[in-house]
């Protein structure tokens, strides 16, 4: 058993330890609620852009108008977490695609829904989420809790 003569070793052997646990269960507190945030975050925005494009694209895909399609996907791959989009006919062949829609080294979120022109199905959108920027943010947040942990404890000592 360690054996401390001083006052201030036997303080800083209780009290560096009890930073750095509270510090981690504060942390893992805050990941934990800002992961599950973050995902319902992006579930509901992938929700979101698979109804308002489907709709979008009812008139041009009902046209025929493969460009405008191909126009359409190519505005939604503007946004970063939009790892892919296709735009499938009624009888499930690929009309349009933009981005890869297979998994990559991050978590994908895949959605569809059906493009209805005057109530009637003629074809399908998929999109595919990529919670990249949801990591970087989680490994920034660890950076700066491992940041704040190191100034606590210098800050005791």
């Amino acid at each position: 058993m360690l054996s401390f003569r001083s006052l201030r070793a036997k303080f800083l052997a209780i009290t560096v330890p009890l930073v750095l646990i509270s510090t981690i269960a504060l942390f893992s507190v805050f990941q934990i609620n800002a992961q599950r945030a973050a995902s319902r975050d992006l579930q509901s925005k992938l929700q979101d852009v698979v109804a308002i494009q489907s709709t979008s694209l009812a008139g041009p895909l009902w046209n025929v108008d493969e460009k405008q399609v191909s126009l359409i996907l190519a505005a939604m791959a503007i946004d970063p977490e939009i790892l892919g989009a296709a735009v499938y006919d009624e009888s499930e062949g690929v009309v349009a695609t933009v981005g890869n829609m297979t998994a990559t080294d991050h978590n994908i979120f895949v959605a569809d829904a059906p493009i209805e022109f005057e109530a009637e199905v003629i074809g399908r959108l998929e999109v595919a989420l990529t919670d990249r920027l949801v990591q970087k943010a989680t490994r920034d947040r660890l950076q700066i809790a491992g940041g704040i942990a190191v100034l606590m404890v210098l800050a005791i000592v």
